[in-house]
């Protein structure tokens, strides 16, 4: 059996994309795969190209297509959101939490991985960019 797990993606003015991603049952199987630019946990690190797998469970990113160096792993409970640095209109998204304020111009294609909303400052955010249209609305 397969199964469905929707991710907010929150962007325009109150208005919430939902994006609907069918599972596979098993855990092992990637459901996608593909390259996005990371930042490291600070504004200081620089974008990084990791090869990126999403599975039923969680999103695993590594430093090479081959799987061979895992750089992190995330665990995709329903609480995770993910939030778009832009606007439709090119304007920085308000709602975009922690340093999207920094990014929206260079980074216009890129999103927020807000793990834990309600942990308030203590939360762990990721930062991520699609670098083109096509790859932001697959993931």
């Amino acid at each position: 059996p397969r199964l469905a797990q929707a991710v907010r993606l929150e962007s325009v003015r109150g208005v919430n994309f939902k994006m609907t991603v069918a599972i596979p049952s098993s855990p092992q199987k990637s459901v996608m795969e593909g390259w996005l630019a990371k930042r490291g946990p600070t504004a200081d690190y620089k974008w990084m190209q990791r090869w990126c797998v999403l599975t039923q469970q969680r999103l695993e990113y590594f430093a090479d297509k081959d799987c061979q160096l895992r750089k992190g792993s995330i665990v995709l409970r329903p609480s995770v959101r993910a939030v778009q640095f832009c606007l439709p209109d090119g304007s920085c998204n308000a709602q975009a939490p922690g340093d999207a304020v920094k990014h929206f111009r260079e980074k216009p294609l890129g999103f927020v991985l807000d793990l834990d909303p309600q942990a308030g400052k203590e939360r762990h955010l990721l930062y991520f960019d699609a670098e083109d249209a096509l790859t932001l609305q697959a993931w």
